[in-house]
């Protein structure tokens, strides 16, 4: 083999590769590469996009000439056709076929039941595809005239050799070539999965592995070289051969290598992990990587990119992570067995040890676990890094706590509710009830307010809405319950129901921060951690289930249709994708919504009639609770006109149903609460602006939008606090005062007493004010023994003798 493709003597007066160019443009990991007819390539991303990038003529540069956009998921793979055509496959199922001139796609090739995970042409021309539903396809145009059935797991790579047979890779460990319908060969020589298949003219095909290893194969399937241990025993994601005969290799290590005569040349260490390679006709190679961006090698010393970028380069590139991963004692990791067993919920990550005593991330994702990344000491760009493990499950934090029978350990992720963490640890650990709050309160100390939402009112049970938990409700056999999802939002709160049609129920006399049992003999609670305000508040109440279905419905009136802002068929399943990201809260610090998705929004949804904006609210509003897309959408420069946009959705009426029009200013005030709790100093120049167009609403008649509204006033007053806006603050109070002076809603009180707490607490000059608008008359009631909220009655009464030292 070694003499059939090149001699040494020839190597040797070979240049090294240099970076020719960086291309940017992809928002997440560039994942596969093409080769296309015209001599330029294109790139699939996990931003869900294609794009097809070709030089300018001048040495080193490069355009992108078109992007791609109709996927759902990520891009797992393309390949060019003739007739300047494009093929992709995705995560989202689905394997399209693409006009690259006009960018619209040609047709769906059916067949697949999951993901489309590699392509490739074969000798005649046909698309050869690989897919997560353990298939290999053969489509001759749009007819699936082959399906090759044998592997047992996921077939990674696919490949047509010059003979006319086909190739599979997959992650059972084994190779099969094939003969039309017929499996002539399986080969087993590789230890782990198999993820990359590459042509090698006049010889065969060349195979890389998840085991370390490229090997070289005749297409009979003869093993002719292999070479072990080719990547630092570290997974090998992609593999081509040069022109000249050379192999070039990319993985998780982070490294670009060339190899010759059985050895590596040349390493090109990356910023990140790298997906795929591609090598161009005329020498230079192309890489995509974890950090989104496609990078051009060439040894043409004319096409090398200027110093500076190339030092750039240099600097960005990191070693690859550490197999003493985050302190975590590798050999009590469970092993690759552990993935036999399925997952408890969607969006879990749990650690294991691989065939090489290296830490690996694992997600269950769809039903499958998915491979994440290594665990690194300090994770690259595009890599995983664990916090914290309990038991082999990744967390964010690990709260350590301290019973009778020794120490044990809670996970928390950012974003959970510490009230209903506590709660399921009290199950597990079958502590009394009593120590609810001693758990929560020890978790929010340990997190910090950034790690958490707003925490739950104590004596409030978090899987219910309701009261307190009484442990003799629950049989001694019976197993620690399950957390139920979380109750929906009434969207007008106790009033009309616009998915339904129906009246939503009323809050009152139901209080949702206690136990309706509270008894006279509880006012006497003293002030205690028990008492301060309620903290900033996110409104991420999962949508309602109809949400997606009332969005379609709308799109479909004449109004829509005849706007110019209606969504076409792929619009509809980004928003579903986009859903299902949003549903997964636990998976929020690792998936990812994009520009495709963002632009439906800004360019379409919320350009729709206020008729029918109700259920793009809704979805806005929880988008605006997801921490990127408040960051994407509240950037410095734009967040005024996105507040003042909620705030026109907020005020505008005319017209309009009054059931349409209390539910835009339900959620449109949701959406406000969103971006003043994610986006403090970027929101706190335009507060002002917010009371002043707001402050009507305070005699708004539907109980809900008040809710909304002292809610946003809670997340305002911590804004005020911050930016210590004294003109601000004072016009908060006023506002407060007013939405109390005809207030029933216990919840809403509760809010308004705690907003009010804040703002008087931090700032004494207030309290006059306070005293001229009456404010110790509007509080009496709140701290009379019959009010049925312990909390709101101790803040109130602070209130009220913090107002009268002053008189």
């Amino acid at each position: 083999y070694q003499r059939r493709v090149h001699g040494k003597d020839e190597q040797m007066s070979r240049p090294e590769f240099l970076l020719s160019a960086v291309l940017e443009g992809h928002t997440a990991d560039a994942r596969c590469l093409a080769l296309m007819e015209s001599g330029s390539f294109a790139s699939g991303s996990r931003d869900t996009t294609i794009r097809v990038w070709a030089e300018t003529g001048d040495e080193s540069l490069f355009t992108c000439t078109r992007m791609l956009a109709g996927h759902s998921h990520y891009v797992a793979s393309v390949v060019s056709l003739p007739g300047y055509r494009m093929c992709s496959g995705s995560i989202d199922k689905t394997l399209v076929v693409w006009d690259i001139e006009s960018g619209q796609k040609i047709e769906q090739l059916e067949g697949h039941t999951d993901a489309v995970c590699s392509l490739a042409l074969s000798a005649a021309g046909d698309i050869i595809t690989g897919s997560y539903d353990r298939t290999a396809r053969v489509y001759h145009g749009s007819e699936c005239r082959l399906v090759l059935r044998g592997h047992e797991h996921n077939v990674w790579c696919v490949l047509g050799l010059e003979n006319g047979d086909f190739v599979t890779g997959s992650a059972d460990r084994t190779i099969r070539i094939w003969r039309e319908g017929d499996c002539i060969s399986t080969l087993r020589q590789h230890q782990d999965a198999v993820r990359g298949l590459a042509l090698h003219p006049g010889i065969g095909f060349v195979s890389c592995s998840n085991d370390g290893s490229i090997k070289v194969w005749t297409s009979e399937g003869e093993l002719l070289a292999s070479m072990d241990n080719a990547h630092d025993s570290r997974f090998i994601y992609s593999i081509k051969v040069l022109p000249s005969g050379e192999l070039v290799s990319v993985g998780e290590d982070f490294c670009l290598r060339v190899w010759a005569d059985f050895q590596c040349v040349q390493t090109v260490r990356h910023p990140s992990t790298i997906w795929d390679v591609l090598a161009l006709p005329n020498g230079d190679v192309v890489t995509a990587c974890a950090d989104g961006a496609v990078r051009v090698f060439s040894r043409n010393p004319a096409k090398a990119a200027p110093e500076a970028v190339r030092t750039t380069f240099a600097n960005n590139s990191v070693p690859a992570p550490s197999a003493a991963a985050n302190g975590l004692d590798i050999s009590k990791l469970p092993g690759l067995d552990r993935l036999t067993r399925p997952g408890e919920y969607d969006g879990q990550t749990i650690a294991v040890r691989n065939d090489q005593n290296q830490p690996c991330a694992y997600s269950w994702t769809g039903g499958k676990w998915e491979f994440v990344d290594l665990i690194a000491d300090q994770a690259p760009p595009g890599g995983f890094q664990a916090k914290g493990m309990i038991n082999g499950v990744a967390y964010d934090h690990v709260v350590k706590v301290e019973l009778d029978s020794g120490e044990r350990s809670i996970g928390f992720n950012n974003g959970q509710n510490p009230w209903e963490v506590a709660q399921k640890f009290i199950w597990q650990e079958e502590l009394p009830q009593m120590y609810l709050e001693t758990v929560a309160r020890h978790i929010e100390t340990v997190v910090g307010q950034q790690g958490m939402v707003a925490s739950t009112p104590v004596n409030y049970d978090p899987y219910t809405g309701g009261g307190a938990y009484n442990p003799s409700a629950r049989s001694a056999s019976s197993a620690a319950p399950q957390p139920a999802p979380r109750p929906q939002q009434t969207v007008s709160g106790g009033g009309y129901d616009p998915y339904t049609g129906t009246l939503g129920q009323s809050t009152r006399n139901a209080p949702p921060s206690s136990s309706s049992s509270s008894s006279a003999s509880s006012s006497s609670v003293s002030a205690s951690s028990s008492s301060k305000p309620l903290a900033r508040i996110r409104m991420d109440q999962a949508f309602n289930a109809k949400l997606l279905t009332k969005i379609t419905e709308f799109n479909a009136t004449a109004d829509i249709q005849g706007s110019g802002y209606a969504l076409t068929d792929g619009d509809v399943r980004m928003l579903e994708d986009c859903i299902n990201v949003l549903l997964q809260e636990s998976r929020w610090h690792t998936d990812r919504l994009h520009d495709v998705h963002w632009r439906i929004f800004v360019n379409k949804l919320w350009h729709w009639p206020l008729l029918y904006l109700f259920p793009v609210l809704d979805l806005s509003r929880m988008l605006l609770a997801y921490p990127q897309g408040a960051r994407y959408f509240c950037s410095q420069d734009n967040v005024g006109a996105l507040i003042s946009m909620f705030v026109g959705f907020t005020c505008s009426a005319d017209g309009l149903p009054p059931a349409r029009a209390q539910a835009n200013a339900l959620l449109a005030l949701a959406c406000l609460s969103n971006i003043l709790y994610h986006m403090e100093a970027a929101a706190s120049p335009f507060a002002e602006q917010m009371l002043d167009s707001l402050s009507e609403l305070t005699a708004c008649s539907t109980a809900g939008v008040r809710l909304n509204l002292a809610t946003l006033l809670i997340n305002m007053a911590n804004v005020l606090v911050k930016a210590n806006d004294a003109s601000g603050k004072e016009q908060a109070v006023v506002s407060l005062c007013e939405l109390l002076r005809s207030e029933t809603e216990h919840a809403t009180i509760h809010r308004c007493v705690s907003a009010l707490s804040t703002l008087l607490k931090c700032d004494g000059s207030l309290i006059q004010t306070c005293v001229a608008l009456g404010l110790d008359e509007l509080l009496t009631p709140v701290t009379n023994p019959a009010f049925p909220v312990p909390e709101c009655r101790v803040l109130a009464a602070c209130i009220r003798s913090l107002l009268a030292s002053h008189q």
